[in-house]
C-alpha cells in the first residue's frame, strides 16, 4: 500500500426483523475491494508513451530470448 493511500471503513445500519438497527463495520472484503479499485484508478491513470512501450516489450523479448538461449546451450552441454 503507498504511503498516499487511506482507507476509510463506514458504519451501515441494517435493520432486522422486530429488531433495532445495529450499527454494523464494513467487511475486510469490502475493504480489500476498495484498495483494489484505488489501485485499478490509480494504474487507469497512468500513461506509457509508445517509446516506453517498445523498449518495455524489446526488454522483455531480449530477457525470453537470453533465457532460451542459455537453457539450449545447458541441453547441448549435459
Amino acid at each position: 500500500m503507498f504511503v498516499d493511500e487511506q482507507i476509510t471503513v463506514h458504519s451501515v445500519a441494517i435493520r432486522k426483523s422486530g429488531r433495532e438497527a445495529r450499527p454494523r463495520a464494513a467487511s475486510v472484503k469490502a475493504n480489500i475491494w476498495n484498495v483494489a479499485t484505488a489501485r485499478t484508478r490509480r494504474a487507469q491513470g497512468a500513461v506509457m508513451s509508445p517509446a516506453e512501450f517498445i523498449t518495455l516489450v524489446a526488454g522483455w523479448g531480449a530477457s525470453l530470448v537470453l533465457l532460451l538461449f542459455v537453457a539450449a546451450v545447458a541441453r547441448y552441454l549435459s
